[in-house]
This record gives C-alpha cells, sequence and structure tokens, in this order.
C-alpha cells in the first residue's frame, strides 16, 4: 500500500495506473544484466590502455602480403601462415594499416565487438521459453567467460584477437544456424571459421551432431562430415608441411595438453590446476553428449540441447587440435591467453546443459551459481592478465627501433625489418604524424636538437637524495638495449631520450618501468622508475637524459671505485 492524503491507496491501484510496459519489465534481470556489462567495461578499459603499436605476428604478415609501397598481394591473402588458412585475418590486418594506421587499438576493438556478436549468439541459442531471469543470468556468465581477464592478450594485443576470435564467432554462429535448422547457412558460417584459423575444422562433426540430435534427415547428418572430411584434404594436400608427430609422447600427454587447454581459465600460472579443472570439464561435455545421445536413440530431445551439444563436441575436438599441435612441437600444457576462448566456451556450453537439464532448479539456485562461477573465472584470470600487460612496455622501445631502424633491436623483439619500406609507405605507426616520444612538449622529438644547457645532471644511486638515476645496461651504443632508471623528486620520470654528440635526439624507448628493487634499494614509494630505450645503429657517443615534469636531466652509468 502507498501512503495518500487521509488514508492508503491499495498496491493494486498503484500497479493498475503504471504503464504496461514497465510493468513488464523483470527487474532483476535488469540488475543481472548491468553486472554483465561490468566485463565489457573493463575489456573497454583495456584496449584504450594498451600500446598503439601492432604485436608480433601482425608485422610478419604485413610483411608477407604487401609491396614495399603498400599495396595489397592479392594471392598472399590466401597463403597458409604457421599452417593455418588465416585468410580473414590477414585481410584485416592490411585494412587497419591501409584505412586506420595500423593502429592496434582498432583491432582491439574489432575483437570486442567479435566477442560481443559471440555472447549474443550464445543468448540465442537459449530457448525463449526459459524464465527470462535464468536466461539473463546464462548471458551475463557468457559476457564474463568470452571477456575474461584470462583473454586480455586478445583484446589488448589486437592482432591476436582477430587471429582467433572471427573463427569462434563463425563457428558458434554455425552452431545456432544448425540448432535452428538451417544447413545451408551453418556451412556457410563454418567455412567463414575455417578461412580464418584451422582450429575451426573442428565444427564439422559438431554440426553432425547437431543435426543427428535434432532428428534430421540422414543426408543433413552426412553433409557437415563430407565438407569436413573436403576440407581437411584440401589444406593436407596444399599446406606447406606436414603435420609432425609428437615423437615419444604418450597418450596420457596429449590428455593432459588438451585438459589444460580447456581448463587454463581457472589457472592462470599453474598447469596442474588447469588440467585437473579442464578434465573436469571436458568429462562434463562428454557425459551429456553420450547421455543426449542416448536420448535421441530413444525417442529424440529438445534443439537448444542439439545445439549445446554441438557446442560441447566442438570445444573438445577444438582443444584436442591444439593439444595435438603442441605435443608435436614438443611444448607442454599451454595457458596463453589466445586459448582463453576455448575454456570460455567449454564452461559456457557446461553451465548452459546444466541449466537446461535440470529445468525444475529454482531460479534464485540458478542465478547464484551461475554468477558465481563466472565471477570466479573472471577473478582467476588477473595473473594472465597481469603477464600480458608486462609484455605492453616493449612496445614503446620496438616503435622507437622501428622509427630509426635498429636491425639488432627489431630482431629482439621479433619485428622483421622486411616490413619497414611497406609500414613506411602505409604510414603505419610509429611511421604516422601522431608517433611521439612522450615528453609532452615540442622540440623533444626524433631528430630535434637539444640545447646542452638546458640538462642537468643526475647524482648517482644512493638513499635519501631526491634526483637520482642510473643506466645498468652498460656502455650506451647504438641498436643495442639500454636499461635503467631514474627518479625525480623521488617519482618515476616521464620519458628517455638519447642524445649523440650533437645533441640531436637519435633515439628514445619508455618510461614507468616497474622496478621495484629500486624502491626497496633506496627506500622510496616510487615502484616505476625504469626505463629502456635504443638509439640509431653508428649514434655517436649517445647518452641517456630523461624528461620530468617539464626538466630535462642526464642519467650516467655508476662506475666501480678503486
Amino acid at each position: 500500500m502507498t501512503r495518500e492524503r487521509g488514508g492508503f491507496t491499495p498496491i493494486s491501484q498503484v500497479e493498475m495506473a503504471a504503464p504496461e510496459w514497465l510493468r513488464r519489465i523483470s527487474w532483476p534481470s535488469v540488475l543481472i544484466a548491468v553486472f554483465g556489462l561490468l566485463p565489457v567495461l573493463g575489456t573497454v578499459l583495456e584496449i584504450a590502455g594498451a600500446p598503439r603499436l601492432h604485436f608480433l605476428d601482425y608485422w610478419h604478415l604485413l610483411a608477407r602480403i604487401t609491396n614495399d609501397d603498400g599495396t595489397l598481394i592479392p594471392r598472399a591473402i590466401v597463403q597458409y601462415h604457421n599452417e593455418h588458412p588465416m585468410f580473414v585475418p590477414a585481410l584485416l590486418f592490411w585494412l587497419d594499416a591501409k584505412f586506420l594506421g595500423g593502429s592496434n587499438h582498432a583491432l582491439g576493438a574489432l575483437t570486442a565487438v567479435f566477442a560481443a556478436g559471440i555472447v549474443l549468439v550464445l543468448n540465442l541459442m537459449l530457448p525463449r521459453s526459459l524464465d527470462v531471469v535464468k536466461r539473463t543470468a546464462l548471458t551475463a556468465a557468457f559476457a564474463f567467460l568470452v571477456f575474461s581477464t584470462n583473454a586480455t592478450e586478445m583484446f589488448g594485443q589486437g592482432m591476436s584477437g582477430i587471429s582467433w576470435m572471427p573463427q569462434f564467432f563463425f563457428a558458434v554462429l554455425a552452431l545456432l544456424l544448425a540448432q535452428r535448422g538451417r544447413p545451408v547457412w551453418s556451412m556457410a558460417a563454418a567455412l567463414a571459421a575455417c578461412v580464418s584459423h584451422g582450429t575451426a575444422f573442428a565444427v564439422f562433426p559438431a554440426l553432425a551432431l547437431v543435426f543427428f540430435l535434432r532428428g534430421d534427415r540422414a543426408r543433413r547428418v552426412l553433409w557437415p562430415l563430407v565438407i569436413g572430411l573436403v576440407v581437411v584434404v584440401g589444406w593436407l594436400l596444399t599446406v606447406n608441411q606436414a603435420p609432425k608427430t609428437g615423437g615419444d609422447l604418450r597418450a596420457d600427454d596429449y590428455l593432459a595438453m588438451t585438459a589444460g587447454t580447456i581448463g587454463q581459465l581457472w589457472s592462470a600460472k599453474a598447469p596442474d590446476i588447469a588440467v585437473v579443472l579442464g578434465g573436469l570439464t571436458a568429462a562434463g561435455l562428454v557425459a551429456a553428449v553420450v547421455l543426449l545421445l542416448r536420448k535421441r536413440i530413444g525417442g529424440g530431445i529438445d534443439a537448444p540441447l542439439a545445439g549445446w551439444a554441438g557446442m560441447g563436441l566442438y570445444i573438445l575436438a577444438a582443444a584436442a587440435m591444439i593439444g595435438l599441435s603442441r605435443a608435436a612441437l614438443g611444448i607442454g600444457v599451454s595457458l596463453a591467453g589466445r586459448y582463453a576462448e576455448i575454456a570460455a566456451l567449454a564452461a559456457a556450453a557446461l553451465l548452459a546443459l546444466a541449466v537446461l537439464w535440470f529445468p525444475s532448479v529454482s531460479v534464485a539456485r540458478v542465478t547464484a551459481v551461475v554468477l558465481a562461477v563466472a565471477a570466479v573465472g573472471y577473478v582467476a584470470g588477473n595473473g594472465q592478465a597481469g603477464i600480458q600487460r608486462q609484455i605492453y612496455q616493449e612496445q614503446a622501445i620496438t616503435a622507437v627501433a622501428m622509427r630509426v631502424g635498429a636491425p639488432a633491436e627489431m630482431s629482439r623483439l621479433r619485428a622483421p625489418k622486411e616490413v619497414l619500406p611497406a609500414a613506411k609507405a602505409l604510414g603505419v605507426y610509429p611511421f604516422s604524424a601522431d608517433f611521439t616520444l612522450g615528453c609532452g612538449k615540442p622540440g623533444l622529438e626524433l631528430g630535434d636538437q637539444v640545447d646542452p644547457k638546458q640538462v642537468q645532471e643526475l647524482a648517482a644511486p644512493e638513499p635519501g637524495l631526491p634526483n637520482v638515476g642510473n643506466v645498468d645496461s652498460g656502455p650506451v651504443r647504438g641498436d643495442a638495449p639500454i636499461v635503467g632508471w631514474a627518479l625525480v623528486n623521488q617519482r618515476a620520470v616521464d620519458c628517455v631520450l638519447v642524445l649523440d654528440s650533437a645533441n640531436r635526439i637519435v633515439g628514445g624507448g619508455g618510461a614507468g618501468v616497474r622496478r621495484a628493487d629500486i624502491g626497496l634499494a633506496l627506500h622510496v614509494d616510487e615502484q616505476n622508475s625504469g626505463f629502456t630505450a635504443v638509439a640509431a645503429p653508428g649514434a655517436t657517443s649517445p647518452r641517456i637524459v630523461v624528461g620530468a615534469r617539464g626538466s630535462l636531466f642526464h642519467v650516467g652509468a655508476v662506475t666501480a671505485k678503486g
């Protein structure tokens, strides 16, 4: 009841006065949906805070698919990369270079769009008859899993996300279309997944399972198997290098690598935990598929269950492919962030199958369990996120190495020098107008000359001094790693420059590198006093200068006494 002048009005009258659309809103679902947006927001912030410069494979692929003048080599798009048909990612890489200036942020954002598409498809795979709160809770869980911190590599390194996420999107789209009885469109989506990455070959037996569980005609069941076989045979006939064998590895090695891939969502750094939890997840998916097969033989099952069973088989097969490939290379259980979506989709399939299998479980219990599992998986990936963010620090020095043409440093940082002509022709970052050494003021970029009178000297390291620093890597020389640290007023510096004998800026790098050892040794709170830099090859008498709050300081190397 509600209070009025002189009395109370029954609640039923208030409800009747409210608009119909407002009365139909499920407010618990709204709150759960808002909760499900949190990992998406976290991903947006991660992409915004990631480096501008691209990573690793982007440069190798760009070098292969472009001429020195930056024009596309069409036939190179359809060549394999590391034995995978990454035709869609290669094209997206070139489009990014041609029209977006080679932006890691742009590819990270596109990865997030594909991820959001996956969450939407997973939502559409749930039956509309499912209670709205349960459906919203599962969708929020899907968002936490797909946008997990374990997948930070996918979003922070756009090239990694675009190399992997499109195949997952097209594969789950194929499963949705098969679930809804659209065989032609499901085959088209499956083929789109296959030209995005080789792991998508695993989707064809999954599609056959979906059509079988739906009770479709035999030809619908056989066609995915036939098309999948043609795709695999075609790949085997055209791949440059035949798949390797695992040598002396035994069956338990392969199973451990497969289970570790499925279970890495729950363990950022401990392979044993990933193997155990991945094994349990895989066992749950296998049990669900077997039980559904028995039920199908006994009479038939609902289409939604068929689709999620197909999802389970697809993930099991994809994880097995990854396990076999790693075993062939002699590599152990992997917790690499690029495999995070395998683990995410495995957990999503198991959650959906459990909820659909036991419809009588209360809404409150389903919501609590589903959201708790998703949140734990999100938090558990923090360690993997930290590993990826440490890699970000190398990008500043990689950008400078490319700008000054330092081949040894580019090789160490795995950026091929062969890409430089095309990158310059396309104006790809760091060859774009927005490249900067990060000092925040004009006249402190590559090629500028610095007035030596503006440069102060930093003291040698000693506790209690406000302005100190050191070059730890020894004598400063061109085309070689330069590592050191500096504190100005006991705070980290803003930028690092390399000056030659004529006081011209011939190099730079990145500041703000974590150096907890310096804070401990000098009894200061600052933990990010480190810097890394590189100078142009052949730079004469190069020396390090750091910028802090508008002032410049020369950093020398401490020499041994006596």
